[in-house]
């Protein structure tokens, strides 16, 4: 498989919305799902995709097995650009909420977890990719006091080390992206900044930089603008960007704040957490761990809310809920995306409601992926 390592910029979708934790079953869904969806968008050329290998699938790929898996997505011409390291388990066990935060970066196996990935896809792109990127989580989800933040950044800094040697060994520049995610220890450009102040140094930035979920920071109602220049003034990069929208309900202009309210309540599913900003009149902004807890609060039928659900990017509206399709078009208005890494992940597929799509996995993907190539060409002629 030949890639030109300058043709950015890559955009694949992300494989966590496939069930599996074995070696075996990673193989199964991209031969059913991508394999599929690649001959109906790249017919002719590699397909860029996201992998995500648990824990479990990563101590099965010993050098042998490395090497086997490397052919077979040559042959397949799957070629995967970034990792998603962020959950560790298994994603889609019938209840995840606050298990995805675990191992945190303050423990050992996280580190350890993450630098095998690293490893694995430097074979994994070697030849074909000089710049590859992993997803992390945001250090974990609170509490975490200094002490607890402390040993996240020693980590971070470790990894960053063995991230640089990587490199000289390899010849392949392996950046760690660190996913803000809301009410977790960092959800904002600020909580990151603040963070990388303290903690992760000039060198260690090489190695280490942001992934920005476009969802995660619509639902803080974070614009987008302020985000980028945020990173931008502290030489903090976004190596990644995870492609993905929330969904939104504006109780101030409803006509039928209990219809609207029952429309939202549809989402609330015991898998995921969906955590829930409401902003009011005043542009307060209370936060809910879940959506269930905002909709029982005293805030209900008041304000703009915003909820955690990953939902079709390709959806400006899903019945009376608006979308944040819209952050998507800001987020690229105001960067640079030749040269950016684009995951689309919107994983939450088998938990949607069901009248929200009729249309199968492989179309739901291709759908995606068509529509963000399609608004990326309009920025760009404009």
């Amino acid at each position: 498989m030949n890639r030109n390592p300058d043709s950015a910029p890559l955009i694949g979708y992300c494989t966590n919305i496939h069930p599996g934790v074995t070696l075996e079953q990673v193989k199964n869904n991209l031969q059913r799902y991508a394999c599929e969806v690649k001959q109906r968008v790249s017919p002719d050329a590699p397909m860029p995709i996201g992998l995500w290998l648990a824990n479990e699938t990563n101590q099965q790929l010993g050098e042998t097995e490395l090497q086997r898996f490397r052919e077979w997505l040559d042959e397949k011409e799957l070629l995967p650009f970034t990792l998603n390291g962020f959950p560790f388990g298994d994603f889609h066990q019938k209840i995840v909420k606050h298990e995805v935060y675990k191992p945190t970066w303050a423990s050992e196996s996280r580190l350890e977890y993450t630098l095998a990935l690293a490893r694995n896809l430097s074979v994994l792109v070697s030849g074909n990719l000089s710049l590859a990127t992993i997803s992390t989580l945001p250090l974990g989800w609170p509490p975490g006091d200094e002490d607890f933040i402390t040993a996240c950044g020693k980590n971070l800094t470790k990894c960053a080390a063995e991230l640089r040697k990587l490199r000289d060994q390899t010849g392949v520049h392996i950046m760690l992206c660190i996913e803000p995610e809301p009410g977790c220890i960092l959800d904002t450009a600020d909580d990151v900044v603040d963070f990388f102040d303290k903690h992760i140094d000039e060198a260690a930035r090489e190695y280490i930089g942001v992934c920005h979920d476009i969802c995660h920071s619509a639902v803080m109602f974070e614009p987008q603008k302020s985000a980028v220049e945020e990173y931008r003034r502290n030489s903090i990069r976004i190596g990644k960007c995870q492609v993905s929208s929330a969904i939104e309900a504006n109780f101030l202009h409803s006509d039928n704040p209990d219809s609207l309210l029952a429309a939202l309540s549809k989402f609330h599913e015991p898998r995921y957490l969906h955590q829930t900003c409401i902003r009011n009149e005043a542009n307060q902004i209370e936060f809910f761990e879940d959506l269930n807890q905002a909709i029982r609060s005293s805030e209900s039928e008041n304000g703009t809310w915003r909820t955690h659900f990953h939902v079709p990017i390709y959806a400006k509206a899903i019945g009376q809920l608006a979308t944040t399709q819209n952050e998507i078009i800001e987020f690229l208005n105001c960067i640079d995306a030749s040269n950016m890494h684009f995951e689309l992940e919107t994983y939450a597929w088998d938990v949607l409601p069901p009248d929200v799509s009729n249309l199968d996995l492989e179309t739901n993907i291709e759908r995606e992926i068509v529509w963000f190539k399609e608004t990326i060409e309009k920025l760009s002629a404009n």
